[in-house]
């Protein structure tokens, strides 16, 4: 199920090169990037997709397009956008995303609230009996602010 004690048996902190976005394609500068039961599921292997060795995991975030290729694309350089993680995942220091999967962000949204926009309210909807999380229970990965190095840290599912 979608509950883990520790993460170090699912999970490995590893330097990965910077994805180099392809066309329709952005490079986000990860702020946030939130923990949904689908992500659990995923990186215990329960989620009825593969996980790709060496590939970061976390379904959606929120942070800063850095980088795009394509009109759209490069219409969202320099904006702080929610993204659903599709070309790569958001538990990393730079995730790349289709550009149509990226949400500008009104400059009042929360960063948490920003991360947690796409994926994480369609999962009550998918449960058949929803439960409610322990009061004040709140789970996020929060990624570096800091200039782009050579290589990205990200969280990536052993296998």
């Amino acid at each position: 199920g979608p509950l883990i004690e520790a993460a170090a048996p699912w999970l490995s902190l590893e330097e990965t090169p910077v994805p180099t976005p392809g066309d329709g394609q952005v490079l986000i500068k990860v702020g946030m990037a939130s923990v949904n039961p689908s992500d659990i599921h995923f990186i215990k292997g329960e989620y009825g997709q593969p996980r790709i060795k060496g590939a970061p995991a976390g379904f959606e975030g929120m942070g800063e397009v850095v980088a795009g290729q394509g009109a759209y694309a490069e219409s969202l350089i320099g904006q702080r956008v929610a993204f659903a993680a599709t070309a790569s995942g958001a538990w990393a220091t730079n995730a790349m995303s289709d550009a149509r999967a990226c949400i500008p962000l009104r400059p009042d949204v929360q960063d948490e609230d920003a991360a947690a926009q796409i994926v994480t309210p369609l999962a009550p909807r998918t449960r058949a009996s929803p439960a409610a999380p322990p009061s004040g229970a709140r789970a996020r990965c929060r990624c570096s602010r800091t200039r782009a190095p050579p290589k990205s840290s990200s969280l990536r599912p052993r296998t």
